[in-house]
């Protein structure tokens, strides 16, 4: 599916590029769609936010879990 997707890695990387300061992860764990363990995107996306400093506020939530998002204020 990379044509369409990233994978964890790219996800962060591109949070970085983009200066985004809040990510969720998404399309991932509703259908076996790949020959990976279901859980295996999670913890992939744990190994690449483990690399980054300061750590982004990049979440996964659980299914039907909702995230209330403050608005930020603008950045430097």
């Amino acid at each position: 599916m990379g044509p369409v997707h990233e994978n964890p890695a790219e996800a962060v990387a591109a949070m970085r590029d983009l200066g985004a300061r809040r990510a969720i992860g998404i399309h991932f764990g509703t259908f076996r769609l790949t020959d990976e363990g279901i859980s295996r995107p999670v913890e992939e996306l744990e190994a690449a936010l483990a690399n980054e400093t300061p750590q982004p506020d990049f979440r996964v939530l659980a299914f039907g879990e909702g995230w209330d998002v403050t608005p930020l204020t603008p950045g430097p």
